[in-house]
């Protein structure tokens, strides 16, 4: 989400429901892959994910409300992914959106 600011409260809390839902399921996947029940390929999925949100400030704004929910460890490893210069915004989204506007 590009611009959390432009939408109205109900809009942000369905956001913040939705987006937490699958936060937890990305930290579960963490903790799963580490514990070697999970193969490593589902994280890194879930983590190329992470990458193409991390610079939009609705993905910032969350993190920043809601980061102390989530156990340290994995604060650590979403604080890594943010702190990268590595994106993968490039195409991930874009090119369903421009597929959508040019059927």
């Amino acid at each position: 989400m590009e611009n959390p600011d432009e939408l109205t409260r109900e809009q942000w809390f369905q956001f913040v429901m939705n987006f937490h839902a699958f936060m937890l399921n990305v930290q579960n996947s963490y903790y799963l892959v580490e514990e070697g029940t999970l193969d490593l390929e589902i994280r890194d999925s879930l983590t190329a994910v992470i990458m193409a949100v991390k610079d939009q400030s609705g993905f910032q704004l969350y993190w920043k409300q809601r980061k102390a929910i989530f156990f340290l460890k994995f604060q650590d490893y979403i604080d890594t992914i943010i702190a990268s210069e590595k994106t993968n915004s490039k195409g991930l989204y874009k090119d369903v959106e421009a597929k959508e506007e040019n059927p």
